[in-house]
């Protein structure tokens, strides 16, 4: 799972393909799942460019900061997510069977949104969000 930031300390959001399963149409932040072997900062940068096409690629290892881990209890066991922060401003050309639309909000709109319409986002990224604003708005 990866933050992209762009110059302005604002969150990337994707709107999911209504076609991509599971949670066709919802709001989430980029990322997927590791394929074997993959560490997770592999897993990380090949999700990015699969999602968003980044035009620009990524060539050092810093540029993906990784700023927490989350263990996620699921019906029937855990999940583990290390979420990394990209800055980027673009360009994207997102891919229309995984991404309908993005756009680029700040964390305390993006909360106000969860707060309002929590059905609106993946339950997944409820958490990483949530866990981001924790740790990072100050008041």
């Amino acid at each position: 799972m990866a933050f992209k930031d762009n110059s302005y300390n604002e969150i990337l959001i994707q709107k999911r393909s209504k076609n991509k399963e599971p949670s066709p149409g919802k709001l989430c932040t980029p990322g997927g799942h590791l394929n074997k072997g993959e560490t997770y900062l592999q897993g990380a940068k090949r999700e990015f460019f699969e999602e968003m096409h980044h035009e620009s690629p990524i060539t050092e290892e810093k540029e993906f900061q990784e700023l927490f881990k989350i263990k996620k209890k699921t019906h029937q066991n855990y999940e583990f997510i290390t979420v990394f922060r990209l800055i980027s401003d673009g360009p994207f050309k997102s891919d229309p069977s995984e991404v309908e639309d993005y756009y680029f909000e700040n964390i305390e709109k993006i909360m106000q949104q969860i707060k309002d319409n929590p059905e609106m986002f993946t339950q997944t990224s409820i958490i990483i969000l949530k866990e981001y604003a924790k740790r990072y708005i100050t008041s």
